[in-house]
């Protein structure tokens, strides 16, 4: 028997990018997949987490040009709220390049830009997935169950 998550309608994905044009793609597809999205174009998004309490952001490495991405992550990974929420770094940097930055800063993972909507989706699920795995909240799939 399969295991998922319920309707990820009830799930909350933050997603911080300073690319306009990424932020609504992104925003975009998330929505389009049912999660509820709320969206940031800075770092400064301290409040905003307490405020949305978010199950994964979604965390954008260089605004403009400065590689402030980490940083935050380093930050929100150091209160409780951070380090119970899935943080994925997002980024059009090499993976090689994003893996390492993962465990440098204590991000949970990463996704491409380059792959597109249906490569985040994946990965977005799939850490939701995991996580409500290991915290019993997971559903058996009664489709293909």
């Amino acid at each position: 028997m399969s295991e998922h998550i319920e309707a990820s309608k009830s799930q909350k994905i933050f997603v911080v990018d300073d690319d306009p044009d990424q932020l609504f793609i992104a925003s975009r597809a998330l929505k389009r997949a049912g999660y509820q999205v709320e969206t940031a174009d800075n770092i400064w998004i301290a409040h905003k987490v307490g405020e949305f309490r978010p199950d994964l952001i979604l965390m954008d490495v260089q605004f403009a040009n400065f590689q402030n991405g980490p940083v935050a992550v380093k930050a929100l990974k150091k209160n409780q709220l951070g380090r119970d929420t899935i943080v994925l770094l997002y980024s059009t940097m090499p993976e090689t390049d994003l893996a390492a930055l993962v465990v440098e800063c204590g991000a949970d993972g990463y996704v491409c830009k380059h792959e597109g909507p249906a490569s985040l989706i994946h990965e977005v699920r799939r850490h939701l997935d995991r996580r409500a795995l290991h915290t019993g909240t997971a559903l058996p799939d009664v489709a293909n169950g």
